[in-house]
């Protein structure tokens, strides 16, 4: 990842949750769970290599954590919170941000320079928007991704865990 990320400069570092961190793929009927069951989100499997990763990250000097994750309404939205709380500490309430599934990411980020703003997805429609609004984008390729794609058509960097970044950043 060379190049990738200009490390004199604070970085904020923007993280999805489905897929990327939690692993919903993995329940049977999850799409219809996710938007009618209280509980559901906060009980997911956790992709732990990537929780691991990103809780190295939360007391890095010059690197800001946010989560930034869809869902399909307010009941989902305390779940991932719950889900978020079990699995990381020493992150802020406000460092957590909930669109609408469908919702633009870039519309619920509160500034208009992402120059040293990154993005971890595995939607390549959330990156490539990212990536327009002039952030650095970055494709979680889950077990189920193909990983040339969409990503890789509009030269988004592509990487299989988040370890991948930690390592760029504090090796």
């Amino acid at each position: 990842m060379t190049n990738f990320i200009e490390l004199e400069n604070q970085i904020t570092i923007y993280c999805d949750l489905d897929d990327v961190l939690a692993q919903p793929h993995f329940v049977n009927g999850y799409l219809d769970k996710f938007d009618t069951e209280k509980g559901f989100f906060a009980n997911l499997p956790a992709n732990y290599e990537n929780v691991r990763a990103i809780q190295k990250l939360i007391d890095y000097p010059h690197i800001d954590i946010k989560f930034l994750s869809a869902s399909p309404n307010m009941q989902a939205d305390r779940d991932k919170l719950y889900w978020l709380i079990k699995h990381f500490t020493g992150f802020k309430l406000n460092d957590v941000i909930f669109t609408r599934l469908g919702e633009n990411k870039i519309k619920k980020i509160n500034r208009t320079d992402f120059e040293n703003c990154v993005l971890i997805d595995d939607y390549s429609v959330n990156l490539i928007q990212w990536q327009d609004a002039g952030g650095k984008a970055i494709k979680f390729i889950n077990t189920y991704d193909n990983p040339i794609g969409t990503h890789t058509r509009n030269k988004i960097k592509g990487i299989y865990s988040i370890e991948e970044v930690v390592d760029y950043i504090i090796g």
